[in-house]
């Protein structure tokens, strides 16, 4: 599935969550600061009943406010408020 969508946009009703993948185990830190994570973007496409249709998985450098902007609007069909 990820890998059929990964060209084609997602719209309607999306559903967006931010995780880390990774991470040390034992003897490292905890939380969002600790070495070894890697910070990736899920994103679903859902029908109106809510089961899903679509989805990408994108690794990002950071969760800041730009990063995830632009991944929106490169990957989402953003719709336009007049």
């Amino acid at each position: 599935m990820v890998k059929r969508d990964s060209d084609q946009a997602l719209g309607g009703i999306v559903q967006v969550d931010d995780a880390y993948w990774g991470g040390e185990r034992h003897g490292g830190g905890t939380g969002r600061g600790s070495p070894g994570k890697t910070p990736f973007v899920a994103a679903v496409q859902c029908n109106r009943e809510g089961h899903p249709i679509a989805m990408r998985m994108d690794a990002i450098p950071g969760f800041r406010k730009t990063v995830l902007a632009s991944r929106a609007r490169h990957h989402l069909c953003l719709a336009r408020r007049w």
